[in-house]
């Protein structure tokens, strides 16, 4: 489904606004106005290439909920629907790098995949991707909130492996990069850590099992670059997005987050 998504969206994507000339300035109206425009044009082309349409906008959630996703058209149960854009990060990338985890202090962009790779989705991590992922669409699932009381999420997250050799015109639309392989990611986490204490939380995912988090690549398929993305669980139509966060309960949850399954949150950080 990803591989199919960034195809259709690369036939259908409309051409970038050209660049404002310094020699001819616009007005704040006009430049306005086409925003306005791009956004018209950028939700139709969506609707062509998926046939639904993603966008963000305030959410749902609550007074503090900030910014959320919402889909406007409708899929049906097991649809693909945003990508969690940013840096991949195996296991054996954070147990190396100097201070552990506490590059990722004060981060509340990171999602785990199963297998302990990290996406790291912060703005930082973001400014290292392609202009073209970060200009499609479907590249803001870091961007989806945790369900109210008493709404139930609609998504869950699933893994992707892109696989080697795809087109280059697909390649740029990716939106992940892979720490191993990106001499710009292995500087910008090398040097942003603070003296904080390391999160538990992250501590505890990454010596579950660092065997498990590994794999390697097949010499004849190239690097593995892992990514994210959240699939539909049930049909969705005309509403926003929710992703349960399953937070760590032994850390005792924010104000604005109300447990899901209190059993399951208690099960992912077993």
């Amino acid at each position: 489904q990803g591989v199919t998504l960034l195809d259709a969206w690369n036939r259908e994507r409309p051409p970038a606004l050209p660049p404002e000339s310094p020699d001819a300035p616009i007005t704040d109206e006009r430049r306005a106005e086409l925003q306005a425009e791009r956004v018209v044009t950028v939700a139709a082309a969506q609707q062509r290439a998926f046939g639904f349409e993603v966008h963000v906008a305030p959410s749902s959630a609550g007074a503090t909920a900030g910014d959320g996703v919402f889909l406007k058209g409708s899929t049906p149960p097991g649809s693909l629907v945003v990508f969690y854009p940013g840096v991949s990060m195996e296991p054996a990338d954070v147990l190396t790098l100097p201070g552990g985890t506490r590059a990722f202090e004060g981060n509340e962009y990171l999602m785990a995949r199963f297998d302990k790779t990290i996406i790291d989705g912060s703005a930082r991590s973001l400014a290292l991707l392609p202009p073209e992922a970060l200009e499609c669409p479907l590249s803001i699932a870091h961007t989806v909130n945790h369900p109210p009381g008493g709404t139930l999420p609609n998504v869950v997250p699933a893994p992707i492996d892109w696989p080697h050799g795809m087109m280059e015109d697909l390649i740029r639309l990716v939106p992940n990069v892979s720490y191993q392989h990106s001499t710009a990611a292995q500087r910008l986490l090398l040097t942003s850590g603070s003296n904080e204490r390391r999160p538990r939380d992250l501590l505890d995912l990454f010596r579950a099992s660092l065997a498990e988090g590994v794999r390697e690549a097949d010499p004849e398929e190239g690097p593995v670059l892992k990514g994210l993305a959240l699939v539909t669980t049930r049909e969705v139509r005309d509403e926003e997005l929710f992703l349960n966060y399953r937070l760590n309960p032994r850390n005792g949850y924010p104000s604005w987050y109300s447990p899901v399954d209190q059993e399951e949150d208690a099960r992912r950080w077993t």
